[in-house]
């Protein structure tokens, strides 16, 4: 219901969004109401589809993103857009954990991410920190749920004086200058019972007195998957120009690390080529196929990833 007079009501909502909430209380010597805006938050049961990659460059803020959710239950430093430094580009979030209090608990919270079709996924996520002194023991977490943020498990956590470090202790403000400031943090046990339609995830990051930690290109990316049929692989196989009288580019998407190799057989079976391109990284890919000394005619190129066999025919004129 819009309204209801039980003491505590169940509210069912019919659409995804940010909604305000009112109490209204009243007794024989008049009533009162508060109103909290923006406090329910409701997501979509079934989530953004992989691969799911985040560099901050295209939100204003995290405020104004319907992909991220901050809890600060403090309301003190925490999770904010930073413009200007980023690992491979200009945008991170960071929290200015330099000037804040110890203990200070902060939460960035995921949208919804559907994971029903994979067998296992990477959470990977490049980190800039530093202690202030060698003691400090500032800690970052990561917890999933399953039931779109009702419940949550720790898959991992990274401490300020071993792994989540990036550069030795500091006592300025840091703030990181080069790639060799950062490092790649991993979590690789998101599989199982984990892999659900409305999968979540949260990073949590305890304050112990060290410095400024900065995250960017957090990525959920695809392991394996049980599934055969190689068009659910979602590789987006694209040829251009086809037909071609010179070259060709072959173009596809990978959602994670894969081995691949193509080959190119003719109208009769025989194979003119057969090219073994190794364990490629998660991303878009090209081939650049040459006409060469083939004749006009069409042929078939074959894509394997992981095995999985994919064909596009290839007209040569």
């Amino acid at each position: 219901p819009s309204t209801s007079d039980e003491q505590s009501p169940s509210v069912i909502y019919s659409s995804e969004g940010v909604f305000d909430a009112s109490l209204t209380v009243s007794n024989n010597f008049g009533e009162d109401t508060e109103t909290k805006t923006e406090i329910v938050q409701v997501l979509s049961s079934v989530g953004e589809e992989l691969p799911f990659e985040e560099g901050f460059e295209s939100i204003l803020s995290i405020e104004e993103s319907d992909r991220w959710f901050i809890e600060n239950e403090d309301e003190d430093m925490t999770w904010e857009k930073y413009d200007g430094i980023g690992s491979s580009s200009n945008s991170s979030v960071w929290i200015n954990n330099f000037f804040n209090e110890d203990n200070n608990k902060d939460r960035l919270f995921s949208s919804t991410i559907d994971l029903g079709d994979v067998d296992e996924v990477l959470l990977s996520m490049d980190v800039a920190f530093a202690q202030k002194d060698e003691d400090d023991k500032d800690k970052l977490r990561v917890y999933v749920s399953t039931d779109c943020g009702d419940d949550w498990n720790l898959k991992k956590s990274f401490s300020g004086h071993t792994t989540l470090k990036s550069v030795e202790p500091m006592t300025e403000e840091f703030f990181p200058q080069s790639a060799d400031d950062w490092h790649t943090l991993e979590v690789d046990n998101i599989s199982g019972s984990n892999l659900v339609e409305g999968f979540r995830f949260y990073l949590y990051f305890e304050n112990d007195g060290g410095n400024n930690i900065f995250v960017d290109n957090i990525n959920l990316s695809f392991i394996s998957t049980g599934l055969n049929d190689p068009d659910l692989l979602n590789l987006d196989l694209q040829l251009f120009p086809n037909p071609t009288s010179t070259e060709s580019a072959l173009e596809y998407y990978l959602l994670g690390d894969r081995r691949v190799s193509y080959s190119i057989t003719d109208i009769t079976g025989r194979m003119l080529e057969n090219v073994d391109l190794g364990v490629l990284p998660f991303g878009e890919q090209r081939i650049l196929l040459e006409k060469g000394s083939m004749a006009s005619g069409i042929y078939t190129i074959e894509l394997l990833v992981d095995g999985k066999s994919s064909q596009v025919k290839w007209m040569i004129d």
